[in-house]
């Protein structure tokens, strides 16, 4: 049987017979609903057992991105030459997000100045993630590198959620 708490027969017990394993297919679930599967096995004289599985969510959206205030300038640690600095915020409210990197490149979505590296969003350890906040910054860039851009620069953050569906945002600024 499949089901959730407000349509508790999507598929009502199916015969199996000695099958392992099945494949459900042309099924009308709902996104952002929780399913779960039960499963009876009975023995020759009829008595019976039952197991359900954790809840499955139905997620066919992709997480919400947004990147703001994106600046190039003067980087908050010592060192020499400037940083790239960006503000994020997140969410997916059925699958919550699982990671958020960004990068840094001389063309959208490229990385060739500063390689994907994953940001830690300003939420609890631990806590689901619905959504998030954070900023981040580069590394110096020392601006004799030839890597980095003289006119431009373009940062691409990427959010994926718990369903493996993956949002990607790029903000150009000029240097």
């Amino acid at each position: 049987m499949l089901g959730n708490s407000t349509m508790p027969d999507v598929l009502h017990f199916q015969k199996a017979r000695t099958l392992d394993s099945t494949t459900l297919r042309h099924l009308t679930l709902l996104d952002g609903q929780f399913y779960s599967v039960v499963v009876r096995a009975y023995n020759g004289v009829g008595a019976f057992t039952t197991a359900e599985s954790p809840p499955l969510t139905i997620d066919t959206v992709r997480p919400e991105l947004n990147v703001t205030d994106v600046a190039w300038g003067l980087c908050d640690t010592t060192g020499p030459g400037c940083c790239v600095s960006a503000e994020w915020s997140a969410g997916d409210l059925a699958a919550s997000v699982s990671r958020v990197a960004w990068a840094i490149g001389r063309f959208e979505g490229t990385a060739d100045v500063q390689n994907w590296t994953e940001v830690t969003p300003d939420y609890a350890q631990g806590a689901p993630l619905h959504r998030a906040t954070g900023r981040a910054q580069s590394a110096a860039l020392n601006a004799g590198d030839t890597n980095v851009p003289k006119s431009n620069v373009h940062v691409t953050f990427m959010v994926t959620d718990h369903a493996n569906l993956t949002t990607t945002r790029s903000v150009s600024i000029m240097t």
